[in-house]
């Protein structure tokens, strides 16, 4: 980007401008009236990127709060299905056949779960799978629109089971869900 410079330290230890200076700076030299033409339109072409670039840093930091914020929620669901579908693991060896289709079935439960508290979007609220007080009617059917969402594309193929692969979370496969998601339900 053409002009656009970081607030870091240049070599000579002088601070360069932040992006929001950078806007002030170049919308003040396009109230210029006596501004040549075709200084006029580098100028516009560089405030919109530049309005472009804060709109995307403040979209990452609003992103990675969120994130913080539910991290902890995400990571003791995630814990507590684990937990479960390593008891329920030990339990079918020793079931009997009337047990065992329930226990599977169970585990297969166990691991949509553990698929949608993987693969749920980032920077958006997230709904718990297990609330600890009620919730309204339109967080329920967001988190079952969304839990569907992530089980369709978990059966098709689009993105990876999270309780067979390695890493629980693959990062491309992630990037991509979260595109899907983020477009489908959230705008």
């Amino acid at each position: 980007m053409e002009g656009v410079a970081n607030v870091t330290m240049s070599s000579t230890g002088k601070k360069r401008k932040g992006l929001k200076q950078q806007l002030r700076d170049t919308n003040r030299l396009l109230s210029k009236s006596d501004l040549p033409e075709t200084v006029r339109v580098s100028k516009e072409r560089i405030a919109k990127l530049i309005t472009q670039e804060i709109k995307e840093k403040e979209k990452k930091e609003r992103d990675k709060k969120i994130n913080k914020k539910y991290k902890m929620v995400k990571f003791f669901e995630k814990r507590k299905v684990t937990r479960k579908l390593k008891s329920l693991t030990k339990q079918l060896i020793t079931a009997t056949d009337e047990d065992r289709e329930a226990l599977l079935l169970e585990i297969d439960n166990l691991k949509k779960d553990l698929n949608y508290i993987t693969y749920f979007p980032n920077g958006h609220k997230y709904i718990s799978l297990y609330p600890t007080t009620s919730t309204s009617e339109r967080s329920l059917q967001m988190r079952d629109d969304i839990y569907q969402s992530i089980t369709r594309q978990v059966s098709e193929g689009t993105i990876s089971d999270s309780f067979h692969s390695n890493s629980l979370c693959d990062s491309q496969d992630k990037k991509v869900h979260d595109k899907k998601l983020t477009d489908e339900f959230f705008m």
